[in-house]
């Protein structure tokens, strides 16, 4: 009798703990993840976890960075199919059309910004979303294929970009950036708001504190590099060649991959792209992937999250729909 009582007095302690959250019962796949979470989605086994690896790309897409970003999507994956990233539109600048011809070759298209700025109050964040939203659909991407938002300067305005979010029929957020969850042993798998943590775990801003059901919070890990953290690798300082910049995204990678397999998120930017020996660097990085692992898929940001809700086996997800070309 006492042994019984103390393990429902644990399990008691862990759920209030984790803001009456419990993987259990309460917050299931597909649509709920506990933030305090740490078991693979599904309970797989480390050994049937694929690592997943997501591209993404922010603010401007024109026929400047065509040809750049091109050169670092030219690799497929274990099943054949090409690999794809994520762009976050900045509106001003971007050639819809370009987009709209990524979009119809598989790439994922989300949401930055107008003009590059962060909009200061809730309407204004609502407009945002709205506009940028309206404008792809009219360029003639599928509005329902829009999930996802990463403001400016990776941003986080916590409960007024998620009440902007829900007023677009956003998915999923992607611009947190944190120096807390950012080491192999407490990596974050991707989770929901069902039951909002308590802390602050934006480095740039807040995360919501009240509850935004079914809404993901994809968290950004800082990198490291040379004993300094950075949100980016343009952010990062002393990559001075290209072995730095394979280097650096490989290191982190390893991190990742040799230790639970949550998803490795990297942020490419204009910056980072238009220096030569950096996207040959990253280049050199994403083909070696391919070349060394037949356990690695680099996917989009959308692809990501849809194997988190729905878990499978590395060895079974040649046929996973959500991979398919």
């Amino acid at each position: 009798m006492y042994v019984i009582a103390a393990v429902l007095t644990s399990l008691a302690l862990k759920v209030a703990a984790q803001g009456g959250c419990d993987p259990a019962s309460n917050c299931q796949l597909p649509n709920c993840r506990c933030f305090l979470d740490s078991k693979v989605p599904g309970g797989l086994n480390l050994t049937d976890v694929p690592q997943l690896v997501v591209l993404s790309m922010d603010y401007v897409l024109n026929e400047e960075y065509e040809p750049l970003y091109n050169q670092i999507f030219s690799v497929s994956n274990p099943n054949g199919c090409e690999i794809r990233g994520t762009f976050f539109i900045q509106d001003k600048g971007s050639n819809l059309g370009l987009v709209k011809r990524y979009a119809d070759g598989g790439f994922e298209i989300g949401i930055n910004s107008i003009d590059g700025t962060v909009p200061t109050s809730e309407g204004d964040m609502v407009t945002m979303m709205k506009t940028v939203k309206q404008d792809l659909k009219t360029a003639g991407i599928d509005e329902a294929k829009i999930k996802g938002v990463r403001l400016p300067q990776l941003s986080s305005p916590g409960n007024t970009e998620f009440i902007a979010m829900g007023n677009n029929g956003l998915l999923y957020e992607a611009g947190c950036v944190t120096s807390q969850y950012d080491q192999q042993l407490n990596y974050k798998w991707p989770f929901t708001y069902d039951y909002p943590p308590t802390d602050n775990l934006c480095n740039t801003g807040t995360s919501p504190n009240i509850k935004f059901p079914g809404k993901w919070q994809v968290l950004v890990a800082d990198l490291t590099w040379k004993g300094n953290k950075c949100p980016t690798p343009s952010g990062c300082n002393g990559v001075e060649t290209k072995k730095d910049a394979f280097d650096l995204l490989y290191n982190n990678f390893a991190s990742h991959y040799e230790g639970n397999r949550e998803p490795y998120i990297l942020v490419l930017d204009p910056v980072w792209v238009k220096t030569d020996y950096k996207l040959e660097g990253t280049i050199q990085f994403v083909d070696y992937l391919r070349a060394a692992f037949n356990d690695v898929w680099v996917v989009t940001a959308d692809q990501m999250l849809q194997w988190v809700q729905t878990p499978t086996k590395k060895a079974d997800l040649n046929s996973f729909a959500p991979f398919q070309c």
